[in-house]
């Protein structure tokens, strides 16, 4: 037996038949298309017994060479370069979208800043950002915090998806809180306990001038119903420091917040680097932690390892 095509992702199977002769895969492009003329050269399933009497049965063909010929050249039709162009574009251009449906568990949305200015790696245009919460909103979807999130019951949970904001930057009062005061929605940000009312001098890595929110800013924050969660004391990568530097980051961090707020069950890893170990010791601080681009969306097992995901992907899984 040999391999005679490579077509559409799925091989066809060639199986010597007085020395020539074919068996194809019930499904595929080319064995869908054989199947209405050419039936017997298909196998209906792979159980060894019944595939023997399926070629028993074909080498008794008396018109075993005229059937293999014909199915050959039809299949040497169907995979010239111009029908499969031609199939291709009948998918793509036929085709309805296929609806994209919320999937289970819990959905996360992160960003930094929500500012004026061009899109970079911390900053979301204003206009950017209130298309995604105006676009949620019309498809009946909302944003919230991680505390409302807990709050909905499990049916109302796929409605909303959480919505997090890291560092704590002071614009969000008078940038992100108008957006999302105007649907109704809130937010859980995720301050660096030593940054409050400070600049972002901290991060090397950012060009722009940037200042973190203050105690009153804080505060505003909280009378609109958003959550405060702990970014770490001092934002440092936690994969980077040692078990009792990690810990002075996470116990530190939540004791400090804890006199600005009555509770901080939340988290967000720095850069999102943690492990499994880091997960261990943030789990006696913490009810909740949030990674990035790693964990997954199940409460009960990721509940230290909570994915997250950017608009864009948001749009894909919704399907918006």
């Amino acid at each position: 037996q040999g391999s005679i095509c490579e077509g559409f992702g799925i091989s066809v199977s060639e199986a010597i038949v007085n020395g020539r002769g074919i068996i194809l895969s019930p499904t595929s492009y080319i064995a869908e298309s054989l199947k209405k003329d050419y039936e017997d050269i298909l196998f209906d399933d792979w159980n060894p017994s019944n595939m023997a009497r399926k070629l028993d049965s074909l080498i008794r063909r008396n018109d075993l060479m005229e059937l293999y010929n014909n199915a050959y050249s039809e299949i040497l039709r169907l995979t010239k370069d111009q029908e499969v162009e031609n199939e291709w574009k009948r998918i793509l251009i036929s085709k309805k979208p296929v609806e994209c449906k919320r999937s289970n568990g819990i959905l996360t949305v992160y960003f930094h800043e929500i500012e004026d200015t061009e899109h970079d790696h911390i900053t979301t245009p204003i206009d950017v950002f209130e298309k995604f919460a105006d676009d949620l909103y019309n498809k009946g979807f909302g944003l919230c915090s991680m505390a409302e999130y807990l709050k909905n019951c499990e049916k109302e949970r796929d409605k909303w998806i959480v919505c997090t904001f890291d560092d704590g930057y002071a614009t969000l009062v008078t940038k992100a809180l108008p957006i999302l005061n105007k649907y109704g929605f809130t937010a859980t940000v995720f301050v660096n306990s030593n940054m409050i009312g400070k600049d972002n001098s901290w991060n090397w890595k950012d060009s722009k001038a940037r200042n973190h929110l203050d105690e009153d800013g804080i505060q505003i924050l909280l009378k609109a119903n958003w959550e405060i969660g702990s970014h770490g004391h001092t934002h440092k990568n936690l994969l980077r420091l040692t078990e009792k530097d990690v810990t002075d980051e996470l116990k530190i961090s939540k004791e400090i917040l804890e006199h600005l707020v009555e509770e901080v069950e939340t988290f967000a890893y720095p850069y999102g680097a943690n492990s499994p170990f880091i997960q261990k010791i943030c789990n006696r601080y913490y009810k909740y932690a949030f990674s990035l681009h790693q964990g997954g969306a199940e409460l009960s097992i990721d509940n230290m390892q909570i994915r997250r995901y950017t608009i864009d992907d948001i749009y894909k899984i919704l399907g918006l």
